[in-house]
């Protein structure tokens, strides 16, 4: 059995090594605690965890959050007028464009993330929008596209998937736009492996 303590549980301070409960580990004061108590460690292998749980226990003690599906998310107000004018920010966080022009918003996700889903709102659904990786050095290439679709339509099919910030940075852009579209936000889907 695997013994974990808490200092805290329900209101009671206990201190280290003292059992609350019955042999089992469960106390009925901590939730979380007798439920990592319940885990069995007969074997080494914490099969009772199940799978898709996200999480590996090896026999190493080494604990792995797998595909942990995470979000960024910003508002229309992220979006930045690349003429630097055009564009009226509004309340709710809606972007209006009051003429012709293109935005982009800077993208900032963990290294080696992996991104499975973009979109961004708007209103006309007839622009396209982009996610770009540009090279952080004059020689690492040009601009590649990633992912892109008409706007309010999720990408699920993204190139070079993984975020590798150590050679390059992120964006989401809109180009062609005009007066009276708008900008509501973007979501973008991404899972990691934490070790």
């Amino acid at each position: 059995m695997a013994n974990l303590y808490s200092q805290y549980a329900s209101g009671a301070q206990f201190t280290a090594g003292v059992i609350a409960g019955s042999a089992t580990g469960v106390s009925g004061l901590n939730p979380i605690v007798d439920r990592l108590n319940s885990i069995s460690d007969d074997d080494g292998i914490y099969s009772n965890l199940g799978s898709g749980t996200g999480i590996d226990i090896n026999t190493g003690s080494v604990v792995a959050l797998r595909n942990k599906e995470s979000y960024w998310s910003c508002n229309g107000y992220v979006f930045q007028s690349a003429a630097g004018t055009g564009v009226t920010r509004s309340f709710g966080g809606k972007l209006a464009i009051d003429s012709s022009t293109s935005v982009f918003a800077v993208v900032n996700l963990p290294n080696g993330a992996v991104v499975t889903k973009v979109v961004v709102y708007g209103i006309d659904t007839g622009e396209s929008w982009g996610l770009r990786r540009t090279p952080t050095s004059d020689d690492g290439g040009g601009v590649s596209t990633l992912a892109s679709a008409n706007l309010d339509t999720e990408d699920t099919t993204i190139s070079a998937a993984t975020i590798d910030n150590s050679g390059f940075n992120y964006s989401l852009d809109v180009l062609n736009l005009d007066a009276a579209d708008e900008i509501h936000g973007a979501r973008i889907t991404y899972t990691t492996d934490y070790i």
